[in-house]
């Protein structure tokens, strides 16, 4: 039913699960932050790609993060700096014109793919720059065998003797073909987090009700943080009337009452757009927002499961 094959792409080996009853397939880049290349699901017998991932030209830098997994924490930190425990520290910064430090530290990490278990596995060793812990993460892509859902999922656990903090989330861009502006979207939530000029949170929550209820993207610019208090299973929705196409995405944590944390970007070419499902959001590690401190054996889990229909 399911076969595993690879070959070169932007010099780097690329892995491809295909499922020969349906023809729906994933790529994906371990070398590369273990990222998903491609996502091409079915519907009515057509197959549609539906993930606008990275180029060959945009390896191995990846500049729009497309596809990334983002840990131990999404999104930014302003000054690249935190405190956690008493003690002070200071990340890398990765975005320059912010002066923050940008989704995460694996994005660019050499993960290792176990292809008997068909996942990729990346062992933190305690001695990246702002952040010594030591950490396992992993992640597994699984496409369904009939009509079931895509389904990714990411945990990190904890190996070292302290406390860890830590967030968990992915950046992919969703497209169908059609510019976004013609796109309904669908949130689970109205609340969103008001960022200042430096895309930071300034504590204040505010409501954006329109695409609560479902409405088209049209002109409008996101770079917006949506957050879903108490949400055991959370789903996105976008639709395509012109294809007649919807993008169902869910996500859900291990931890038991959690909000849940939503990312959407609108890139300014408009061809494709970004539904991040987080654990929790910007600045967490300074703010707590979502914020998890996970002991040594304990596991921080997120679940994503798209379907087209």
């Amino acid at each position: 039913m399911f076969s595993l094959n690879t070959d070169t792409f932007g010099g780097f080996t690329r892995y491809k699960l295909f499922n020969g009853n349906t023809g729906e397939y994933i790529t994906f880049i371990p070398e590369c932050g273990g990222i998903l290349q491609e996502l091409v699901l079915q519907k009515d017998g057509h197959l549609h790609s539906i993930i606008d991932g990275v180029t060959e030209e945009e390896l191995p830098d990846n500049n729009w993060f497309k596809s990334s997994i983002l840990f131990p924490f999404p999104s930014r930190i302003p000054d690249g700096k935190y405190t956690f425990e008493g003690k002070e520290y200071q990340l890398p910064i990765n975005e320059s014109s912010r002066n923050t430090s940008l989704h995460g530290l694996v994005f660019n990490k050499i993960f290792t793919f176990h292809e008997g278990s068909l996942e990729l596995v990346y062992e933190g060793n305690g001695e990246e720059a702002g952040f010594p812990f030591r950490y396992l993460l992993k992640v597994r892509y699984e496409l369904g065998q009939n009509g079931e859902p895509f389904q990714m999922r990411i945990s990190a656990s904890s190996l070292g003797e302290n406390k860890m903090p830590c967030g968990i989330g992915w950046h992919p861009y969703f497209k169908t073909g059609t510019v976004i502006d013609k796109l309904k979207l669908t949130l689970p939530t109205e609340e969103y987090t008001v960022f200042n000029e430096s895309l930071i949170p300034t504590g204040e929550i505010r409501t954006m009700p329109e695409f609560k209820e479902g409405s088209l993207i049209a002109e409008t610019e996101l770079d917006t943080g949506f957050i879903k208090r108490d949400a055991e299973t959370t789903e996105t929705c976008l639709f395509d009337s012109e294809k007649q196409l919807t993008i169902r995405i869910s996500q859900k944590t291990t931890q038991k009452d959690a909000p849940a944390f939503i990312q959407v970007y609108t890139p300014p070419h408009r061809q494709s757009i970004a539904i991040e499902p987080q654990t929790c959001g910007t600045n967490a590690f300074n703010n707590g927002n979502g914020l998890v401190a996970l002991s040594s054996g304990e596991v921080l889990e997120l679940v994503i499961s798209i379907k087209l229909q």
